[in-house]
């Protein structure tokens, strides 16, 4: 069996055993951590939650389309985008933009058929100001 030598690590510089790419092993390492949220992230998770909050001071606790309590801490899945943040980024922090919905009510929004819905005609009636607003 051959002993192994050290070699100076590609990225630190310092004598050690290499173990991937020419590094030493805590270099090689910090590769495979998972970085956390970038700044840009935090940034919009925080302009969200004051958005949120604001919406949250100045409206009932309620579902707007079952009438069903929210209880008195939101939660993020209570505020449903009429026009999604995806599609329509410039209207992620537009109140109109915005219904309290139960988790049931809120992925029927996503997901489901909106057409049945009881908020349907309101928000149709509100995408097409929405979407006037953008011109």
């Amino acid at each position: 069996m051959i002993p192994r030598k050290k070699k100076k690590c590609k990225e630190c510089g310092k004598d050690s055993y290499i173990w991937s790419k020419g590094r030493c092993k805590p270099c090689a390492s910090k590769s495979y951590k998972r970085p956390g949220p970038s700044k840009n992230v935090k940034e919009k998770i925080d302009l969200d939650t004051k958005f949120y909050e604001e919406i949250w001071s100045e409206r009932p606790h309620y579902c707007e389309e079952c009438d069903k309590y929210l209880g008195e801490k939101w939660e993020r899945y209570m505020f449903s985008h009429i026009l999604s943040k995806g599609s329509q980024p410039k209207l992620r922090h537009n109140k109109d933009n915005v219904n309290l919905l139960c988790l049931e009510h809120h992925q029927m929004w996503e997901f489901g058929d909106k057409k049945s819905m009881r908020i349907y005609p309101g928000n149709e009636r509100m995408i097409e100001l929405l979407k006037q607003s953008l011109l």
